[in-house]
């Protein structure tokens, strides 16, 4: 299965290796799960994963980064989505996922369309498929 994450499924993972989101960074080690990724959502999780108030061992967050480029799918976005969404960082992730056709995984639901070319679910719901 293949899945475009959204920055704060990793963040939670990365702090919590107990929660759903844990268990799906589990998964993607163990190549159960694949990621789905473009340039923007790669540069958006470099900067969001450094951030000091998350207290990540940034030395594991770039191997998980290498990780997903290695073994995932790079998505050329196509530009046709123009979209305004509540985290101004939200738009990338969306399009991405809209572009590979691979459902988009998130912890914040309410920040994309309820209805759309993207199916968007929560980490524990990716295990279960």
């Amino acid at each position: 299965m293949r899945v475009v994450l959204d920055a704060n499924v990793l963040i939670e993972g990365l702090a919590r290796p107990q929660s759903s989101s844990g268990r799906l960074l589990d998964g993607i080690l163990s190549e159960r799960v694949s990621v789905a990724w473009c340039d923007e959502v790669m540069d958006d999780y470099a900067v969001v994963l450094g951030f000091d108030e998350f207290g990540l061992d940034a030395g594991r967050a770039d191997k998980l980064l290498a990780f997903f480029k290695e073994t995932g799918e790079k998505v050329p976005l196509s530009g046709r989505y123009g979209l305004k969404l509540p985290g101004a960082g939200d738009a990338p992730y969306y399009c991405c996922a809209a572009d590979s056709g691979y459902p988009l995984v998130t912890g914040n639901r309410n920040n994309y369309p309820g209805n759309g070319p993207v199916e968007i679910v929560d980490p524990a719901r990716v295990m279960f498929k």
